[in-house]
């Protein structure tokens, strides 16, 4: 009887791995530690292949062990490669909408989902998703009123700047809230500075600049993600709201709280 065809091991993937010879044997090890839930290994094998072949799979492969991480932004990031090169691909939308969902971005997971759904109606994976943003959203609707009177102004405030001081104080009390400001963009270089302020305004300066020579019109949003947090600028008449949120904070309740906020202030 001809012996049986048996998959390798995942020693025998890394020992392949390891002696170099294949480029593209990080895939198959990758892989294999991704299913084993060596979740930290997979990312590591994952980044090194990918500096030496980066090829769609690889970029793929990287998108999926981001999420099992639970690192969504750098998941979206590795899918929006995905999809420059395979716009189409089922499995890639699908994980961009699961992502989008888990950083709070509901309304644009919804659109994704709603999109997928019109070429491919029967599948169950696709309706399991859209019924958890369709409760996600629900839930959002039932506490908005709550939000809302968070910030509620008493009164009528003699001039707009004292309008956008109660605004802010009302920002500041949000929970993950830390540094709120209203910057107007500045000239300037940003190694002479050491002022927060004037290098948040001279940033923002040259992003509008740079917007503009590529042909993309004014910006409206900035976003900079860091270890501890991110810092959101929305444009606001000739400034620029720029508020600090925590790590915890999802995306897309950043921006809901600064919709919020210059919803009140201008």
């Amino acid at each position: 009887m001809p012996a049986r065809d048996t998959a390798p091991s995942i020693e025998d993937l890394r020992r392949e791995y390891e002696r170099g010879r294949d480029p593209m044997a990080y895939l198959p090890y990758a892989r294999a530690l991704l299913s084993e839930k060596q979740l930290t290994q997979a990312l590591e094998v994952c980044q090194r292949g990918l500096q030496n072949r980066p090829t769609l799979a690889g970029k793929d492969l990287l998108a999926h062990i981001c999420f099992a991480v639970g690192r969504y932004e750098e998941t979206l990031e590795a899918l929006a490669q995905v999809l420059q090169e395979a716009p189409e691909s089922f499995s890639a939308n699908l994980l961009f909408a699961r992502a989008q969902a888990r950083r709070g971005e509901l309304d644009e997971a919804a659109d994704v989902v709603a999109s997928l759904m019109e070429k491919n109606p029967a599948m169950p994976e696709l309706a399991e998703l859209a019924e958890q943003i369709r409760l996600k959203l629900a839930q959002r609707q039932e506490l908005a009123p709550a939000q809302d009177e968070s910030f509620s102004l008493p009164g009528e405030p003699a001039s707009l700047e004292e309008f956008k001081s109660l605004a802010l104080e009302r920002l500041r009390r949000q929970p993950g809230v830390g540094y709120c400001v209203f910057q107007a963009p500045e000239d300037g270089d940003v190694s002479e500075t050491q002022e927060a302020g004037r290098l948040l305004g001279i940033v923002l300066s040259q992003s509008r600049r740079i917007a503009t020579q590529l042909g993309l019109g004014e910006p409206t949003d900035l976003m900079l993600d860091f270890e501890g947090g991110a810092v959101l600028a929305r444009q606001a008449g000739p400034e620029f709201l720029v508020v600090e949120f925590g790590v915890s904070i999802p995306a897309g309740r950043m921006r809901r709280i600064m919709a919020q906020c210059l919803s009140l202030a201008i």
